[in-house]
């Protein structure tokens, strides 16, 4: 792999050259609050400069003496957590006892870059030859790249001066430090720049820079052969096609004609000091002066730039110290130029060979999609795995491979095993087989069959312990010996990494793309970036590891987040190596995105990283949908319900069924992030609010959540059975009076009308039967809240909430609760009803969470027509709160859980819920059509797009020249700072901060990159203006029913915003004509016309 050094600014594309100006003015902006005065930035709101160098070095090899280049260098490299190690003449044995070849080798091998600062340039070339790591050039005989990209920066900050139409740009840190956004740099017209001395390195950067990027250059130097460019310069120049516009004679004042800047160096260099008198003698009449400038026909506005450092024979005081100069800004931008090329990069992965011919397709890419629970069901990212499935596979076809750990257990029901038929994939499994790595390659026999290759982990646990010594000299994460899980994370990180690295060395023809889904399978991610794999990664975190840890301990997680020392709190919580895992997942892949904007907003603060966008997840609808029918079997599945109600209340059976409402709560047992403890409370005060209204309707509140228990209770067992043999009772008596009736019928010959008594259906037997089946429902104690023998039911929390609140199924009670704390399924004794129907049979989901990052039950809840309540902690309630005015007019009740008290959060639940019990029975019916409609927002077919968009954005930033190489692609060029990644962080610095935005400002991908001209995610607000009418705004593929101007610019976006606004029918219709657009962009730009 190509090492990406930079030895002139020749070697660098006019568009390559503004990605570094536009960074180092990001890096300017970011970095200068944190240098003031700690009183101006001690409210910890600034947002960090990038720590991509930490545990990095940098060296500093330096043959000559320098000031500016050793001071920008290591300031530099320190805000960028990093270290540089000055290496002087006198330092090392470069050139003395050790050859250049030897010395680059060495200190390649220590250090991440060498900056290096030399005499003649071959030394440099000699470097780039036979150092592993990048070598930039500070300053050569023939080259000074820093020096001009400093140049640059400040004539662009400046171009107000050159331009007064241009706003002058801000400058003052202090206005950094409470800036919303990014002040990008304005356009700099086109210049004359005059050039006046002698023809060294400042100025042949000039040469093959200035030229490219729109600027003319006038170069004044004696006409002795040694004072201009030498040939290989000069062949450069020719080569870049800049000879155009270069004007070059012997008279200063030529030189000057309308220059708009004027350019100087030293001219006697180090080294030189020999030629002193002839050089002084040589540049008689060059000095810069306000007469010479004048009498030459400057531009009266003209400026003047000068390297340092200065020898009054070059420039004089008056214009050296004027205003005309601009020295020293270029001084002081030499530091942020420096830091934009040390911000470590993979080296840069092209799309063309030298020859031309093309290396990576772009275009028709391969995708690996890695997580721990591919074909291995253990939590919610196998649901979005497999259902995601059918979209992914529909737009890539076999281009599409998953990657998994292998399970004996569940594999032989998931995994079809097959031969591969790409060769190059066959050839790497070879190779990792004979290495002793198993592995299992086939279809998953899901919908789609996707392509599918799982590792065992177990088959390389001897190589652990050199692998954990590896991580800890590669990122400095620490890993405890006895973690299982972190353990299986290593060697599957390890083997992932070992897998691609392996492949992409052998296909060489098509880009890579790699997506990883959480901490388990992400630390390949590091490891890639480090070995320098051409892979683009994706990655996506579906919930913080801290966020779920602190929520758990009924912290004031989200008003706390930006005060979190998440180092202390990782290591208190013994999971400070599993977060680094995480963090440098996050830190190293080229896209990084989350699920929500709640868990967008957690992650900019808790990982450091502001997400690139947010890819919310889906649901396969076609599996759910039934179309003009779900209410029927929202019915028959009612009724199964209604059988269990009869058994598990029995003796105390005050209920009437057709005023009797089923809520439910369903997922981990975690009383406080799944909101248990607010959904007791509110059916308490529900409870309160029905028997105040004298209501007759009664709610049964089943709380599904899965706990340790030893068996079914007693109670709940014999309530079923005889509530069964009642019913069988009745069945078989009721066939007996049928067949007396009808033999009754048949014996009166059409003459008798007289009808039987019921003495004469119901025999005695059948009396003293029913008898004792009705004696039998006798009950003395009331009906058992929970339908297990809990494992600990002292300590149970979900137990102890109802037992605070006194919720013990009274007869007067007008709400029950159910607790059945295992899974549901169809072979149940007591409730035997799969999830699915149980969710159609209820009339109402409550999911109150406080920590969720999406929230698969309310989205369940949504496809099935079922209504819901949640909350704006939720990734699905910020979703459907961003996109529908009065979500709760829809069936979707939201609840305020980030900017009001517990007590008001539950009296809104509270609220919901009695309006909910209080609805007819049309009301409700006609609120599930309407929840039934929504369903198509939650379709994969609508949200796998944004996992498009996430994809197409990696591959740009991966392969810029790809996507940035020619005019017509000049639609694509970037309108903020670009993210340069870094190789990792795997430790997380000291600091506390929150950054620039809100987790309003974390759009989704959609909403930056419409049909697919992807940018950078930059989160700055949507411009005011006429485009922002709602008339003129095209639905985006996360459809917002609301305007634009309404629902992003007033920050009804963030997490708990929103305005209440009804939504009319016209608003329906419009949102079934978006959907109906989506569906044909899908069909005509998704799949396979890129």
């Amino acid at each position: 792999m190509r090492v990406p050094h930079l030895k002139t600014l020749a070697d660098l594309s006019p568009k390559q050259i503004d990605r570094v100006l536009t960074h180092a003015r990001y890096l300017k902006q970011v970095s200068m609050p944190w240098l003031l005065p700690q009183q101006h930035n001690s409210n910890n709101k600034l947002r960090m400069p990038s720590q991509s160098l930490f545990s990095k070095s940098i060296a500093l090899l330096f043959s000559k003496r320098s000031t500016r280049t050793r001071v920008a260098a290591e300031t530099a490299a320190t805000l960028l957590g990093g270290r540089a190690l000055f290496l002087g003449r006198e330092d090392i044995q470069l050139g003395v006892n050790e050859s250049t070849r030897d010395s680059a080798r060495v200190i390649g091998g220590m250090c991440q870059g060498i900056f290096a600062r030399v005499g003649a340039h071959e030394e440099i070339e000699e470097l780039a030859n036979y150092s592993p790591v990048p070598v930039l050039n500070a300053l050569s005989s023939l080259w000074h790249p820093t020096q001009v990209l400093a140049d640059l920066l400040t004539l662009q900050e400046n171009a107000h001066l050159f331009d007064p139409s241009v706003e002058p740009l801000v400058s003052d840190p202090h206005q950094f430090a409470s800036a919303k956004q990014f002040y990008p740099l304005p356009k700099l017209r086109p210049l004359t720049v005059a050039y006046v001395g002698d023809s060294a390195n400042v100025l042949h950067d000039m040469l093959v820079s200035f030229p490219r990027l729109g600027h003319k250059l006038r170069v004044a130097s004696p006409e002795d052969e040694k004072y201009r460019a030498p040939k290989a310069v000069w062949d450069r120049v020719v080569e870049l096609g800049c000879d155009k516009d270069i004007w070059w004679g012997k008279d200063p004042k030529e030189a000057v004609n309308g220059a708009d800047l004027v350019v100087t160096d030293t001219w006697i260099s180090m080294g030189q000091e020999a030629e002193k008198a002839e050089r002084l003698k040589a540049f008689e009449g060059y000095q810069v002066t306000e007469a010479l400038c004048r009498e030459g026909g400057a531009n009266p506005e003209w400026r003047f730039m000068h390297c340092l450092p200065r020898k009054q024979d070059e420039v004089d005081d008056e214009v050296f110290y004027g205003p005309r100069s601009l020295v020293f800004p270029v001084s002081d931008n030499r530091k942020w130029t420096i830091m934009a090329l040390f911000e470590p990069r993979a080296p840069p992965r092209t799309t063309t060979m030298s020859d031309g011919e093309v290396k990576r397709d772009v275009r028709s890419p391969l995708l690996f999609e890695c997580a721990w629970e591919v074909a291995n069901k253990v939590g919610g990212i196998y649901t979005v795995i497999k259902t995601k499935v059918p979209v992914t596979v529909s737009e890539f076809g076999d281009r599409y491979c998953l990657i998994g750990p292998l399970s004996y257990k569940t594999a032989p029901m998931e995994v079809e095993a097959q031969e591969p038929h790409d060769p190059h994939l066959a050839g790497t499994l070879d190779a990792m087989r004979s290495a002793g790595v198993k592995c299992l390659y086939g279809r998953w026999l899901v919908e789609g069959a996707p392509r599918v290759l799982l590792f065992d982990t177990g088959s390389q646990y001897s190589r652990l312990d050199e692998w954990k010594g590896d991580l800890w000299n590669l990122a400095g994460i620490p890993t405890p010996p006895n973690d299982h899980e972190t353990n299986e994370t290593i060697i599957f990180g390890y083997i992932v990494a070992w897998f691609l690295g392996e492949y992409v060395s052998r296909q060489l023809s098509t880009a890579v793309i790699a997506h990883f889904h959480e901490w388990q399978a992400g630390l390949a991610i590091p490891l890639l970036r480090k070995r320098h794999v051409d892979v683009t990664t994706v990655f996506t975190t579906h919930a913080t590891l801290l966020g779920r840890y602190l929520c758990a301990g009924s912290v004031d997680f989200y008003n706390n987040l930006q005060y979190f020392d998440v180092d202390h709190e990782a290591g208190k919580r013994g999971i400070y190596h599993r977060y680094c895992i995480e963090r440098s997942s996050a830190h190293c892949a080229d896209v990084f995105t989350t699920v929500s904007h709640i868990t967008a907003y957690e992650s900019e603060h808790l990982l450091k990283r502001k997400p690139d966008g947010v890819l919310p997840n889906g649901l396969n609808v076609v599996k759910f949908q039934a179309m003009h029918e779900f209410q029927n079997l929202h019915s028959a599945a009612k009724e199964k319900i209604n059988e269990f109600v009869r058994g598990h209340f029995y003796g105390h059976f005050d209920l009437d069924l057709e005023n009797t409402l089923y809520a439910r709560i369903s997922g981990s047992h975690t009383l406080w992030n799944k909101g248990v403890d607010m959904f007791i409370e509110g059916l308490a005060r529900l409870n309160y609010r029905l028997k105040k209204a004298g209501s007759k309707t009664t709610v049964v509140a089943f709380i599904i959540m899965p706990a340790p228990t030893h068996s079914y209770t007693v109670d709940a067992l014999k309530g079923q059975a005889v509530t069964k043999q009642l019913r069988d009772t009745v069945t078989e008596i009721q066939n007996k009076i049928g067949k007396r009736l009808f033999d009754h019928a048949m014996r009166s010959n059409g003459e008798h009308a007289t009808l039987p008594t019921p003495d004469d259906l119901l025999s005695d037997e059948d009396k003293v039967l029913l008898k004792r089946r009705i004696f039998a429902l006798k009950r003395n104690a009331l009906p058992p809240i929970t339908t297990h023998n809990m494992a600990d039911d002292h300590n149970d929390p979900v137990l102890n909430q109802i037992r605070r609140v006194q919720l013990f199924n009274s007869e007067s009670d007008r709400t029950k609760v159910v607790f059945h704390p295992d899974f549901l399924n169809s072979n149940n004794p007591i409730l035997g009803m799969d999830y699915e129907e149980f969710v159609r049979g209820c009339h109402l989901g409550v999911f109150p969470s406080y920590y969720e990052p999406w929230g698969y039950t309310p989205a369940e809840c949504t496809v099935m027509g079922i209504p819901s309540i949640t909350t704006n902690l939720s990734g699905f309630g910020c979703f459907m709160q961003d996109i529908i005015e009065r979500p709760q007019d829809e069936g979707c009740y939201i609840i305020d859980r980030r900017s009001q008290s517990v007590e008001d959060s539950v009296n809104q639940l509270t609220d919901h819920m009695f309006s909910f019990a209080t609805k007819t029975r049309r009301q409700r019916i006609n609120q599930r059509n309407r929840v039934e409609r929504l369903s198509p927002l939650l379709d994969w077919k609508n949200l796998g797009i944004e996992y498009s968009k996430a994809r197409q954005l990696a591959l740009r930033r991966a392969y810029p020249d790809a996507f940035y190489g020619g005019e017509e692609d000049e639609q694509f060029e970037f309108s903020g700072p670009e993210r340069m990644m870094p190789h990792s962080v795997p430790a997380s610095p000291r600091f506390r901060t929150s950054g620039f935005a809100t987790p309003g400002d974390i759009g989704t991908i959609t909403e930056e990159m419409q049909g697919l001209s992807t940018s950078d995610y930059r989160g700055y607000p949507w411009p005011a203006g006429a485009e922002d009418e709602e008339e003129g705004y095209p639905f985006p593929l996360v459809m917002k029913v609301r305007s634009r101007a309404s629902s992003i610019m007033s920050g009804a976006s963030t997490p708990g915003g929103g305005k209440s606004n009804s939504l009319s029918e016209g608003d329906l219709r419009k949102a079934d004509a978006a959907l109906s657009h989506v569906h044909d962009y899908q069909a005509n730009g998704v799949n396979g016309k890129h």
